[in-house]
Formats: C-alpha cells, structure tokens, sequence
C-alpha cells in the first residue's frame, strides 16, 4: 500500500535560486525520495548548461511555472547545511532590490566558498538538518562561560543608560564618541545583555587586521561564544561557523566583516557596527556593490535588532539621519585612560624646502620629533596613502611613462622584486633600467610610496626596529599577525603603512604619529574627500597617545592652506568644520541629501561605446525625479581592456526614489539589450 501511495503522489517542483547573475529563478523537480526533505531555504546542487551549482529553494509547489514539464531536470543533490531561514531569504530580496543587481549576485556573496565549491552530498556527522538530536530547540543551552565585564567610567555608564533608554524606542543609536574613549566597553556590555537572554549578537568591523587585535580580547570574555567569519580563514572554518549560526544551539557572537551579514542568524538581538563612517564597509567589486553598514540596518529592521553605530568621525550619512530623526545620537566624549588631547603640527613642506630643512621625503622637524620618541623608549606610526616604492617612473628626456596595457594608468615600482606593477588588474612586468621608447636616458623613479619611505627611515635611524603594513607585506593571514604582534608587544619602533594601520588599533606606546604627502588625500576627484580627510586625521590622531604618554600628530602637505589642515591645527572645531561642509553638500545637492546612483558602461571598443551611452542619456533625461550627468570618462578611463563611460544619477529623496532606481535599470537593460558587446553596472550610493 506504501509503495502505490508513493507512486501516485504527484511531483513536486523546486523554484531554484542560483548563485550566478541571473535574473530569473529555475525550475527543477524534486525526486520521490526528497519529497519531504526539500524546503523553502534548502541548499540544493543542481545542473545548469552542462555545470553543477549550488542554489536555495524559494518555493515548492505541485505546478511549476516552466510550462514544458517534459524539458524540467530533477535537483542532483541536497547539501548536508541546514536549510536558511526566512529572514535570511528576505535580506538576500532586500539588498538585491536597493542595490539594482540580482538575487542571484547576493546569493554568491551570502553562500560560503565551501557551499559553492561542495561536490559530494555525503553528510557529515552532526549537520543533517532533518535529524531532531542537530536540530535547535525553543530551551537553547546556555553557555556556562563566567563572564568577566570591563568596568565603567561614569561617562560609560551614563552613554550606556541613555542607549538602552533610545533602544526601547526603537532608535537606530550613532554611538560618537572620541577616539580612545572607551566604545568597545560599551560593545561588550550590550553583547553580554543579549547572550544573558539567550539571543545573539553581531558585531562588524571594517578591516580584517583590526579583528586580529580584538578577537583575542573578545574571547578572553565571551570563550566559545564568540566566532569570528571573515574571507581570509579557511573554508573549513567558515563552513563550521556557518553550519553553528543556522544550527543556532547556543547564544553566541559573531566577529566579522561585512560578509559576516549573509550568515543564516536566529535570535539576532544585536548589531554593532564599529568604525561605522569606514569605505572598507562599501562592496566595489563584483555586484552586490552593498555597503555593510546600510545593510546592517536592512538585517535589523528585518530581525527586530538593536542597532548600533559606533566611530569617532561619523559618516556624513549617519550625521544627517540624527538630525532627521531616525538615529538617537548619544556622544563620548572623555578618553578612557584619561590621556590628553594630541597635538598636531602642520609641516609646510614648500617652505622646508626652500630652507633645505629636508630630506628625502621627511621633513627635520619630524625627523627630529621620531628620534625623540626613539630616545625615550615609545613608538611612532607614518602614513602614506599610496604602496610601492615609487608611484610612477618616467624618462626625463622624452618623458615616456611606462602604463598599463590593460589600464590607463602608471606603472608603480616596487624595488622589492624590482617589478612594474598595476594597482587595480594586477598586471606585472620587470622593471628596466634605460627608458624602452627612446633608450637614451635611465628612467626616474618619482613619487614616494611606503616601501621607499622604509627605506629612507632604516637609513635615518639605523638602530631602529622598522617594518611596513601594507598590501604587500600582509598578504597573508601569518605575516599580518606578525607584525601587529610585534608592535603591540614594542618590539618594534616605526610602523610604516596605508590606510589599514588608522583603523581603531589599540598601541600602549605609540606617542607619534604622521602623515606624509597629506594633499593627496584632498586632491580625489571625489566630493566625498574633504570628509574623508578628516576622517582619516582624526582616526590617526587618536592612534597617540592613548594612555599617560603624551602623544604628538605630524601632517606633512605641499597645501598647509587647504582648509582641512586649518583644522586639524584645532581639532575642537571638528563640528563646525562637519556643519560647514554639510551645508556644501545641501546647496550643490549631494548625498546624503539626495540619493545618487553611479552607472557605469563598459566596452573595448570607444567609439561603439560613445554611441551606446549618447542613447542612454537621452532615455535616462526622460525619467522623472532624475538629475543625470554624463557621459564622462571616470579618472581612470580604461581598465582591464574596457573603456568606461559613467552617468552620475541623483535621485530626490523622495517616495517615488525606490521607483526611479528601477526605472533606471529598466531603462539600460532595453537600450542594451541590442547592444550585447556594451555591458553596465550600477553603483547605489557610491564612496
């Protein structure tokens, strides 16, 4: 009887979404055996064109809607990870629909590299989703893990009350306080709340080096309720942190980076987002181009989370939000340890020039301001923007400059390997002495990168213990360890690096810190860099200092007028220079007061790409609540053998805004659908 109650039982379908850009779902069926397995939310393996995929159930029904049920293939496999939940279909949907690209490219990002390379659908022991002993029950164990809580100052105590008073109303809390001044004990304490009620908490970060340093301290608290996700551990790791956030046994933490979002939580009580102003946050490449700290908000509204934004230089996004409305600010403003506020001496290096006051890419007044922290035992920090040893060379006699064949842009030269390398598609090539076009003189090697900035502090100070933080040198997860190891432990002296040693780090004996070049980071073509500069002084100010030694700032620049520099002589109008650069953004209608959406096309060929966006333009200037700018060339114009052409699209902050960003999309897949060597991306609230 079991087995004709089996035969007669129609066949069920499988609306399949896939991890590939594509628009549309699949349609798959679901053979006898797994009838009663496969769920909304199970990850399945199934054939597409001939490959395996992994893909997650939407739905399951008796009717598919492919009509040709004799052309439906069956799913291959089921994967042995349990099944994601609801709330982790729903943010997949939201942040496809805000940021204009396919459910398909969130799922790449939300999958783990471990699903979407699984071959084998053998299970392992301990993650079969349909077996009741794996399965979560409503009385989760709690962990037995004594919680050891930093203590508080009264200024703490006081900012904690007042969260947990904006958060039973419902406010999305911009935690401002100053650098050093205690943020991550106010993290801990509300982590410890929602572990107490046997919920989970997620915490985001905007860098992988700056987990380094915080996961030892986190665990020394919270034990093995804390897992850390992030893209450089192992597939094995993220598989098992994965498989324990959907199996969601027991209250934990998770440490992570923006990647950290896409796991299946349960139970989310709280969100932190630290560093909360960091372009680290923002996704470029490839689509979904999210960033972490919006999206962090679409996962609370979705899970019913308390959420927390935390820097000591607010985005300007976050700023406006305040006072909107929609965010409660609550400000820190005494340093922990009770340190002083850190100088800082704006160097003219025009003028040091023309006194012959310097040397190399170093200036004598910091030059003599590092032997003195040299002389008294602490530590300094020197930030350059740009790696390599030189950013560009050039024949002074023709003036020829080796570029990038793929890429419009100057070779950098790294003296470690003596090679020409492009910064943004990884094209490399041995350096050469004479220049290649006329061969009569030696290439010069011109402007100064952090590798030759080591070089010239290891021949300034020779006794010194030197080392650099820098893409290069950290490319793995062991040398990036190393060297954040030694430097918190003192032994090492100078620390040379770009922007990833200004990030929230914690040094006990770093009394100095400077900036070299310091015009390059308002000279961007970007209208963003006035905020950013400021951002980046004010996070490497608070670097100093941090504790009963007195810390000292040095910013080097060619431009000692430029108004960001007036203000970082006088750090305590960092407000008024917020407000003043604010109202800029509102008279010449910038984010954040109206939304802005970057479209970008792409061809090898110029011209055929030049005929391809006059179209555009003309169709995007029809739709309503659109301001459009462009066609232009972007600062770089050619990259990885494609010609590019953006479209600078504002869009009023306004109900019809979610409608007129699908409009724009709508509008590119019609022009560019008879134009298929001409492809397009969209950059949804751009940095």
């Amino acid at each position: 009887m079991t087995e004709t109650t089996q035969a007669t039982q129609p066949t069920l379908y499988a609306e399949v979404l896939l991890a590939v850009r594509f628009k549309d779902l699949i349609t798959y069926s679901i053979p006898d055996e797994w009838r009663d397995q496969v769920v909304p939310g199970s990850l399945v393996r199934v054939s597409l064109v001939g490959r395996l995929y992994t893909g997650v159930v939407l739905s399951v029904s008796e009717t598919p809607n492919y009509r040709l049920r004799d052309k439906i293939i069956p799913i291959k496999e089921i994967t042995p990870f349990p099944p994601l939940s609801a709330q982790n279909l729903a943010f997949i949907h939201q942040v496809a629909t805000y940021y204009l690209c396919s459910p398909g490219d969130v799922f790449r990002a939300a999958a783990p590299s471990t699903v979407k390379a699984l071959k084998s659908s053998r299970k392992r022991k301990g993650t079969d989703p349909n077996n009741p002993q794996d399965t979560p029950t409503d009385s989760r164990s709690k962990s037995t893990h004594n919680l050891s809580l930093p203590n508080l100052t009264e200024h703490q105590q006081k900012a904690l009350n007042q969260i947990r008073q904006e958060t039973l109303q419902g406010k999305t809390i911009l935690l401002n306080g100053v650098t050093g001044s205690g943020k991550t004990e106010l993290y801990i304490h509300l982590i410890a709340e929602a572990l107490k009620k046997g919920k989970n908490a997620l915490y985001l970060l905007p860098e992988i080096a700056l987990s380094r340093q915080l996961e030892h301290r986190l665990e020394e608290i919270f034990g093995e309720q804390l897992m850390v996700y992030h893209s450089k551990q192992t597939p094995a790791r993220r598989r098992t942190v994965y498989e324990a956030v959907a199996l969601n046994q027991r209250p934990y933490v998770v440490l992570g980076l923006r990647s950290a979002l896409f796991l299946p939580y349960k139970d989310l009580d709280t969100i932190i987002v630290d560093e909360e102003h960091d372009a680290s946050y923002k996704q470029k490449e490839p689509a979904p181009r999210y960033n972490g700290r919006d999206a962090a908000l679409f996962l609370a509204k979705i899970h019913g989370s308390k959420t927390l934004l935390g820097s000591a230089t607010p985005s300007f996004e976050s700023l406006y939000n305040v006072l909107a409305g929609r965010f409660a600010e609550v400000r820190l403003e005494q340093r922990f340890y009770g340190g002083n506020d850190c100088p800082i001496t704006v160097v003219d290096m025009c003028k040091e020039r023309r006194k012959r006051a310097v040397k190399g890419s170093l200036s004598f007044k910091l030059i003599n301001a590092i032997q003195q922290r040299l002389d008294r035992g602490e530590q300094c920090l020197i930030f350059r923007s740009r790696r390599a040893y030189a950013t560009w060379i050039e024949c002074p006699e023709c003036g020829h400059s080796p570029k990038c064949p793929h890429c419009n842009v100057s070779l950098s030269y790294h003296k470690a390997g003596n090679r020409l390398s492009c910064h943004y598609c990884g094209y490399t090539t041995v350096a050469v002495e004479t220049c290649p076009a006329c061969g009569k003189a030696a290439l010069q090697k011109l402007g100064n990168g952090t590798e030759r900035i080591e070089e010239e502090l290891k021949t300034l100070f020779p006794q010194a213990r030197i080392a650099r933080f820098d893409a290069d040198t950290t490319a793995n997860k062991t040398d990036e360890e190393r060297l954040l190891q030694q430097f918190e432990n003192q032994e090492m002296d100078i620390l040379v690096g770009t922007q990833m040693i200004a990030k929230g780090f914690d040094f006990e004996a770093l009394t100095l810190t400077a900036v070299i070049q310091a015009e390059a980071l308002t000279t961007l073509f970007d209208f963003r860099a006035d905020e950013r500069a400021v951002q980046l002084l004010t996070q490497l100010r608070g670097r100093a200092g941090r504790r009963d030694l007195p810390g000292e700032m040095f910013i080097q620049t060619n431009q000692p007028d430029h108004s960001v520099f007036q203000w970082a002589e006088n750090p305590n109008l960092l407000t008024d220079e917020q407000t003043l650069l604010l109202n800029e953004r509102q008279t010449y209608g910038f984010p954040p007061f109206v939304r802005m959406v970057v479209a970008t096309l792409r061809d090898k060929d110029a011209n055929r790409l030049q005929e391809v966006a006059e179209r555009v333009g003309e169709d995007l200037r029809r739709i309503r609540n659109l301001v459009v700018s462009g066609p232009t060339p972007p600062p770089i114009d050619r990259l990885q053998g494609e010609y590019l052409l953006q479209f600078h699209l504002k869009i009023a902050r306004n109900r019809e805004q979610e409608n007129t960003k699908k409009t724009v999309r709508q509008t590119l897949d019609r022009i560019l659908r008879f134009s298929p060597d001409t492809t397009y991306f969209l950059d949804v609230d751009p940095l």
